[in-house]
C-alpha cells in the first residue's frame, strides 16, 4: 500500500518536471531571443515596409515595394535577427517559438534579395509546424516574396492555398493577407480587386495611422473607377480621423475636384478654398498639385480655358515633384488634344514624357500617343512650309518684304513674351519672405492702388522690360550702356583685369574702348531669327525650283491625309486633305489610293457619299489597283493566284537558262510579258530575257541597251546591284558604241519631234 502511494508521489513529480521543462524553454526561446529579434524586425518592417513614399500624383501604395537594396543596407539589423532568432532553435528546439523563429530568419533573408533561402525556410515553416498561426504567416510571407520576384503564377497559386485552408487565420494574419492583396492588385491596376480585400483589411485594422491611409487609397481608387459617393465617403473618414497636414490637404481638395456643384455659390466656394490654400505660404511646395486639383475642378465645369491656365501655373509653380510635373503637362496636352489642337498637344505630350518615369502606367500610351502627334506635327510642318513657299512665290517684291518683315517681327514678339514669361515665372519660384530680420512684417503692398512704386508692381515691370528690349535689344547690365565710346574704368587691380581681358581686345584697339567689351553673339535673343535676306534666298524662283517644292507638297499630303484617318481620327480633316490631293495634284501615284481611301470612309462618314469618289475613281483612274478592286471585289484573289502562276513560269524558264535551254527559256518569258504583263517579278523576267536573248544571238549592244534602259526607268528595283555587275562585264568598247547609237536615236526623236 505505501509502495503504490509512493509510486503515484513519484509520477506526479516526474509530469510536473517534464511540464515545468517545457515551460523553461517556451520562456527562455520567447522573452530571451524571439522577442529581441521581432522587436529588431518591426523596426525594420515599418522603416522598409509599411512606410512608402507618398507619391499623391497615383494611388498611393498600400505597401511599399519590395527593396532589396535597401534591405542589404540594413544588414547589421538582418544579421542580429538572424543571429537572436537562431538561438531558440538551436538551444531549445522544443520550445513552441521555434517556428516564430523561423519565419523571423525567412523575412531577414527575404528583405536581403535572398529568396531562395528565403523561400525554402517559409516552405519549412509550412510544411513542418504544428502552429497554425506560424503556418498562416509563412504562407503570407510566401505571397510577399512572389510578388517581389514577379512570379504571378505561383502568387495566385498560394493564393488559392490559402483560401483552401480550413483553420482560422489570427486577426494579424487576416490583415496582412488583404494587404498583400491589396498591394499586388493595386500594382497591376485591378483597382477593384484592389478595393474589395482594402474594404476587408478596414474591417480588422486597428492602427488609426493605417486606418487613415486604408481610407485615402480607397478614395483614390473610387474616384478612378467612377463611384463618386464612395470616394466622397472615404474622404470625408479621412478627415475625421485627422491626418497629417500632407494628406489632409489632398483629401480636402479632391474632395472638391469630385462634387457636383449645383450653384454658382457652391462653386465660387470651391474656387475661394484653392485660391486660400495656393496663397498660404505653408503650401509653397503643393501650389503645384492645387493647381492642378483646381484645374480638374475647372476642367469638370466646363471653363476649358481657365483650367489650361491653372494647368500651366501648376508647371511653372513646380519645385520638386517631377511626376506631378510631368502628370500637368499630360493633362494640357489630354485637354488640347481633346480640343484638336494637335501641334501644341504634341509640345507639352514631350515635355510630359521627359518627367514622366518610364514605370509609370500611363508612359506607354502617353509615348505612343506623343509619336502619333510628332509624325503629324512634321508632316503637317512639310506642307505649311511648301505652302509658304509657293504663296511667298506668287507675290510681289514689295509684297514679299511687307510679308516676310512681318513675320520677322511676330518671331521676335513671341520671345519677347517667352522670355517675359520665363523671367515672372522664375520670381514664382522664390519662396515669400513674410518677416524680416528682426521678425516684424514686412510692409505689404496693395497692387489695386493706382500710385504704385513701379519696382513694386509686377505688372510695370513686365511692360518696361518688354519695351526696353524692343527698342534697345539684349543689352548687358553695366555703366554708359547706350554709348559707344564708354570712358575707362580704375580697374581695383589693373594687371588682373590687364590679363583676364587681353585674349578678349584686338591690340589695334585703344584702352578706352577695351573697357567696353561687345556682348557676345550668345546674349542676341533673336539670334535664331531668320534675316530677311536668308528668308528670300529660300523663295522658290525658277520653274525647276517650284517644281521641287510642288513635289515636296504632292509627298506631304497623302501621308498627312492618312494621319488624320487612321490616327488621329479626324475624318473631315482626312476627307480635306486628300480632296486637295486630287485637285492639285491628279497625277500623282497616290491619288487613286487617296481616292479609295475616301470611298472607304464614306460607308461609316454619313456626311459625304461613297458612290461619289467611287465614280471619281473609276473615270480618272480605270485601270490602277484600286479601281480594278472596286470593280471586281475577287480582283485581289484573281491577282495572287496570277502572280503564283506566274513566279512558277519564270521557276521554269530560269532551270531552263541554267541547262542551257535559251530558246525554250526566252519563249516562256516572252509569252510571259505578253500574257501578264503587270506581275510582281516583271523586273527579273525583263532581266532574265536580256541574258537569254544574248546568248542566242550574241548581240551585246543590244543587250547594253537593254539593260541601261531598265536602269533608267527603274531606279528603285531591288535587282539594281544585279544589273550593275552585268553592265560593268560588258567591254567598254561595246558600251561606247551602244552610248553613240543611243544618242543618235533621242537625237533624231527630237528632230522627228519638232
Amino acid at each position: 500500500m505505501i509502495h503504490k502511494q509512493f509510486k503515484g508521489v513519484v509520477l506526479f513529480f516526474f509530469f510536473i518536471g517534464i511540464g515545468g521543462c517545457q515551460v523553461y524553454h517556451d520562456i527562455t526561446s520567447q522573452y530571451n531571443a524571439w522577442f529581441l529579434a521581432n522587436e529588431r524586425m518591426t523596426e525594420v518592417e515599418n522603416d522598409l515596409l509599411y512606410n512608402p513614399i507618398n507619391n499623391y500624383s497615383d494611388v498611393l501604395q498600400v505597401l511599399a515595394t519590395l527593396d532589396t537594396n535597401a534591405g542589404k543596407a540594413r544588414k547589421a539589423d538582418m544579421d542580429y535577427v538572424i543571429k537572436m532568432a537562431s538561438n531558440p532553435i538551436q538551444y531549445h528546439p522544443r520550445s513552441k517559438w521555434v517556428d516564430d523563429c523561423y519565419n523571423l530568419i525567412g523575412k531577414a533573408r527575404l528583405y536581403q534579395g535572398d529568396f531562395e533561402n528565403a523561400l525554402r525556410t517559409f516552405k519549412y515553416v509550412n510544411g513542418n509546424s504544428t502552429d497554425h498561426n506560424a503556418r498562416h504567416t509563412a504562407l503570407n510571407m510566401m505571397m510577399w516574396l512572389f510578388i517581389a520576384n514577379n512570379e504571378k503564377a505561383n502568387f495566385e497559386q498560394v493564393k488559392t492555398y490559402i483560401q483552401r485552408e480550413n483553420k482560422p487565420f489570427s486577426r494579424e494574419n487576416i490583415l496582412f493577407y488583404h494587404l498583400i492583396n491589396a498591394h499586388y492588385y493595386r500594382t497591376e491596376y485591378k483597382l477593384e480587386y484592389a478595393a474589395q480585400h482594402l474594404e476587408l483589411a478596414l474591417a480588422v485594422a486597428k492602427n488609426k495611422k493605417q486606418k487613415t491611409r486604408l481610407h485615402f487609397i480607397l478614395a483614390q481608387i473610387y474616384e478612378r473607377t467612377g463611384e463618386t459617393q464612395k470616394a466622397l465617403s472615404h474622404y470625408d473618414k479621412v478627415l475625421k480621423l485627422r491626418p497629417d497636414y500632407e494628406m489632409r490637404l489632398y483629401a480636402k481638395s479632391m474632395s472638391y475636384v469630385l462634387k457636383n456643384y449645383k450653384s454658382l455659390d457652391e462653386l465660387q466656394k470651391a474656387e475661394k478654398f484653392f485660391e486660400k490654400k495656393i496663397k498660404d505660404d505653408i503650401n509653397f511646395d503643393y501650389r503645384d498639385r492645387l493647381y492642378y486639383e483646381y484645374a480638374q475642378m475647372m476642367y469638370k465645369v466646363d471653363s476649358i480655358d481657365k483650367a489650361l491656365q491653372l494647368l500651366e501655373e501648376s508647371i511653372e509653380v513646380s519645385t520638386k515633384n517631377k511626376t506631378q510635373k510631368a502628370y500637368s503637362y499630360l493633362r494640357k496636352g489630354e485637354i488640347l488634344y481633346e480640343k484638336k489642337n494637335f501641334e501644341l498637344a504634341a509640345e507639352y505630350f514631350n515635355k510630359a514624357l521627359a518627367d514622366l518615369p518610364e514605370t509609370d502606367r500611363r508612359y506607354a500610351s502617353s509615348k505612343e500617343k506623343a509619336e502619333v502627334l510628332q509624325e503629324f506635327v512634321t508632316t503637317l510642318k512639310k506642307v505649311q512650309k511648301e505652302d509658304r513657299l509657293l504663296k511667298l512665290a506668287r507675290m510681289s517684291e514689295e509684297e514679299i518684304e511687307q510679308f516676310l518683315n512681318a513675320e520677322i517681327e511676330a518671331e521676335k514678339e513671341e520671345i519677347l513674351k517667352k522670355k517675359e514669361k520665363e523671367r515672372l515665372a522664375a520670381k514664382k519660384l522664390k519662396r515669400p519672405v513674410s518677416l524680416d530680420s528682426t521678425g516684424s512684417s514686412l510692409p505689404s503692398i496693395d497692387k489695386k492702388k493706382e500710385n504704385v512704386f513701379p519696382l513694386y508692381s509686377e505688372e510695370l515691370l513686365a511692360k518696361g522690360y518688354t519695351a526696353f528690349i524692343k527698342k534697345w535689344g539684349n543689352r548687358p547690365l553695366e555703366d554708359d550702356w547706350r554709348r559707344s565710346n564708354k570712358p575707362a574704368r580704375f580697374a581695383e587691380n589693373p594687371e588682373r583685369e590687364s590679363r583676364e581681358n587681353e585674349n578678349d581686345r584686338p591690340s589695334s584697339r585703344s584702352r578706352n574702348n577695351n573697357s567696353a567689351r561687345k556682348p557676345k553673339e550668345s546674349d542676341d535673343i533673336f539670334a535664331s531669327v531668320k534675316s530677311l535676306e536668308e528668308r528670300k534666298a529660300e523663295i522658290p524662283r525658277t520653274p525647276e525650283e517650284l517644281e521641287t517644292s510642288k513635289k515636296r507638297l504632292e509627298e506631304a499630303l497623302f501621308p498627312l491625309g492618312k494621319i488624320y484617318c487612321y490616327k488621329l481620327k479626324e475624318i473631315p480633316a482626312s476627307l480635306a486633305t486628300f480632296q486637295r490631293l486630287f485637285d492639285e495634284f491628279p497625277n500623282s501615284e497616290k491619288t487613286p489610293e487617296a481616292l479609295y481611301i475616301m470611298y472607304l470612309i464614306c460607308y461609316d462618314f454619313p456626311s459625304c457619299n461613297a458612290e461619289t469618289y467611287k465614280n471619281l475613281l473609276l473615270k480618272h483612274y480605270p485601270e490602277s489597283f484600286y479601281a480594278k478592286v472596286i470593280i471586281n471585289p475577287n480582283y485581289i484573289e484573281e491577282k495572287n493566284a496570277e502572280n503564283k502562276f506566274v513566279e512558277a513560269q519564270y521557276k521554269k524558264a530560269f532551270e531552263h537558262y541554267k541547262e542551257g535551254n535559251y530558246v525554250v527559256a526566252n519563249g516562256i518569258l516572252q509569252q510571259l510579258q505578253k500574257d501578264y504583263p503587270k506581275n510582281n517579278i516583271w523586273d527579273k523576267i525583263v532581266v532574265l530575257q536580256a541574258l537569254t536573248q544574248v546568248r542566242i544571238d550574241g548581240d551585246l549592244i543590244n543587250y547594253f541597251l537593254t539593260l541601261d534602259d531598265f536602269l533608267e526607268k527603274n531606279p528603285s528595283s531591288e535587282i539594281k546591284p544585279f544589273v550593275e555587275k552585268l553592265i560593268k562585264s560588258i567591254p567598254s568598247e561595246i558600251q561606247d558604241k551602244a552610248l553613240t547609237i543611243k544618242r543618235a536615236k533621242q537625237l533624231d526623236n527630237s528632230n522627228l519631234q519638232n
